[in-house]
């Protein structure tokens, strides 16, 4: 059995309460295992079916794959009262706010431990958005990082957990954007609050879907996402009709098709075939957040060449500089004084290493590799 193999059956074993080949693993097949696993934030999982199994000994791997379990609990319970912090300070302050990703999907996991996630996003209104974050500083004592994202911002609590609060669902894709803008209309209160709120169960799948098609075109999703729509489509009570109108809106109907296939395969009992081999190359090889080798190949495959490529890197289009700089909204003239404002940034916060090797990267990019990122994406519909 594959490595890749033998982490699912162990996926498989822990979540769905299958059985187990009874296959016993060499030292170099556990360390395989648990450079995999780790890759995508799985370890912690396949410990416990380990564990459960009595294949755990008391060499270094095993012992690895102890501290991962050990440590999930921790971090689930760190991250479950963060997040009741921030509830409490932007609901008493009446700021309208929903939790997003990991602390909405884990209770649909058999135990909420086994959902981990390295981050609190949660989602308020873009005018809302400094007020938000002043609080949190002034109460909480977090620490905003320099710079806006796309979607969100960056802060830190004293504890060292990443906070990211997100003004917009945007991933800077028209069509899914478009359907994502609609967060606001297809959400409800939550029980017990005046300004926590949830999406409906059919956004909630849609936004899944989206979020993972967006890392998917920027160098791989990981294996999580998977998890999670394997359990959230299997036990959350939803409108099918209108979950098929958000993807078909999106242009993500032909995206979700080929990821439920991938869940048939790795979680059920479908066969492999061309196709998946090569989705599951490409995830695999990704690890959570996708290397940057993939994730530039498909930079390329959109800028059209690797000159294009580069003028891009160096020169940030104002479609995305002006979320980094909002004055520019009132004033594009202004754009190449805050090229050069980012120039300075980068040299200020030594990034400029990162920024030449990725360079190198764009220039020695294989011609084959490329056209099969292309073909890839657009065989999934993306």
């Amino acid at each position: 059995m594959d490595i890749q193999d033998t982490l699912f059956a162990l996926l498989r074993f822990k979540l769905c309460g299958s059985d187990w080949n009874g296959q016993t693993l060499s030292n170099e097949e556990m360390l395989s295992l648990f450079k995999l696993a780790q890759a995508h934030d799985m370890a912690h999982l396949a410990a416990a079916s380990l564990s459960d199994l009595g294949l755990l000994g008391e060499d270094a791997v095993s012992h690895g794959f102890r501290k991962a379990l050990f440590t999930s609990a921790l971090r689930c319970e760190r991250l479950k009262l963060e997040a009741d912090k921030i509830h409490s300070v932007l609901e008493g302050a009446g700021i309208d706010h929903m939790l997003l990703k990991g602390p909405v999907i884990r209770p649909y996991y058999p135990e909420e431990w086994m959902r981990l996630s390295c981050d609190i996003d949660f989602l308020v209104h873009e005018e809302d958005l400094e007020q938000a974050q002043s609080l949190l500083e002034a109460k909480l004592g977090y620490t905003t990082d320099d710079g806006k994202g796309v979607h969100h911002t960056s802060m830190h609590a004293p504890n060292g957990i990443h906070i990211e609060p997100h003004f917009c669902l945007r991933e800077h894709s028209d069509p899914m954007d478009a359907v994502l803008d609609e967060v606001w209309q297809n959400c409800r209160l939550a029980d017990g609050s005046a300004h926590r709120y949830e999406m409906q169960n059919e956004f909630l799948l849609f936004h899944l879907v989206a979020h993972m098609a967006y890392h998917f075109q920027q160098g791989g999703c990981g294996i999580k996402p998977f998890v999670d729509l394997f359990l959230l489509k299997d036990r959350l009570a939803y409108d099918q009709a209108v979950f098929d109108d958000f993807l078909k809106r999106a242009g993500l109907d032909v995206f979700y098709s080929r990821m439920l296939d991938m869940i048939g395969i790795w979680f059920g009992s479908s066969p492999h075939n061309e196709m998946s081999r090569r989705i599951e190359d490409y995830v695999l090889r990704g690890g959570v957040y996708g290397t940057k080798t993939n994730q530039l190949a498909v930079q390329q495959e959109q800028a059209g060449s690797k000159l294009r490529q580069i003028l891009k890197r160096i020169f940030m289009p104002y479609r995305t500089l002006k979320i980094k700089y909002p004055i520019l909204e009132r004033y594009p003239i202004l754009t190449p004084f805050f090229e050069v404002v980012r120039w300075i940034n980068m040299v200020r916060k030594k990034r400029l290493k990162g920024y030449a090797k990725e360079l190198d990267v764009i220039v020695a990019m294989d011609k084959e590799k490329l056209a099969e990122i292309n073909r890839l994406l657009k065989d999934v519909g993306l």
